[in-house]
């Protein structure tokens, strides 16, 4: 069983600490040479192991794969399967990278270098994000209005730019979910959320030389826009994004 603790979640990138304790049964507690019940990770509440129950499952195959990437070891996972909850089920389908030691660049140099090839895009929804849903009945997911952005008094540029693009990429990722799933209304919002990642770079050019942002503000320009409001499905629009050559393939979901 793995207990993960919260932590950041910024365009996909996950950053938290992660407990993993071998279960003979699926419960906490269920066995006895586990670390919860020799104490290594504290004491379970009295009564919690009897009295949890399951919202959702996760069954799935995993394959692994390790990679040195400029001196980081990373965990290649692919994941093959499904989430359930009750009557409700969502296919699994994953590629996760994960930083085993290292510099969090060389997750982010090894995931530009996959999505090069077709048939990959980048996703947000954690198989527990997606579980929860289904637990609480699997309603259609509604459209989120982009939330007015505070940032914190005497916020560095830096801090307000880092802050503006998080919410920007949070909103273009979560809307790029939903219309892949056949809300066409989320194009709009995620098309909002990339003239928002513009905008914040615009901004940049006061503090820094605007060569520096040329190349991201040309893609959000021209690559995302004109495909996004063209005429073609969701699943092709977003991975002929994602593989920046116009080819197109076979979701295989995201990390």
């Amino acid at each position: 069983m793995t207990m993960k603790i919260a932590g950041r979640v910024t365009g996909g990138l996950h950053q938290r600490p992660e407990y993993n304790v071998a279960l003979s049964e699926p419960r906490p507690g269920s066995d006895a040479n586990s670390r919860w019940t020799s104490g290594q990770m504290g004491e379970l509440p009295v009564g919690l192991a009897t009295s949890v129950q399951p919202l959702f499952s996760t069954d799935f195959y995993r394959e692994k794969w390790w990679l040195d990437v400029d001196g980081s070891k990373i965990e290649i996972a692919l994941d093959l399967g499904d989430v359930k909850a009750g009557e409700f089920a969502e296919p699994i389908c994953e590629l996760e990278l994960e930083l085993l030691s290292g510099d969090t660049r060389a997750v982010l140099k090894l995931a530009k270098q996959l999505l090069s090839q077709t048939g990959l895009r980048q996703g947000s929804l954690s198989k527990a994000a997606r579980g929860y849903h289904l637990a609480q009945g699997n309603a259609p997911r509604e459209n989120k209005p982009t939330a007015i952005l505070r940032v914190a008094a005497k916020a560095t540029v830096e801090q307000g730019l880092e802050a503006s693009l998080e919410l920007a990429l949070s909103q273009w990722q979560y809307h790029e979910e939903l219309w892949l799933r056949g809300d066409e209304s989320a194009k709009k919002r995620m098309l909002d959320a990339i003239g928002l990642v513009r905008h914040a770079l615009m901004h940049l050019v006061v503090s820094f030389p605007r060569k520096a942002s040329a190349h991201l503000r040309d893609l959000c320009s021209r690559q995302s826009e004109a495909t996004m409001i063209s005429a073609v499905s969701a699943v092709t629009a977003v991975l002929q994004y994602a593989n920046g050559d116009g080819e197109t393939g076979v979701d295989r979901s995201g990390w």
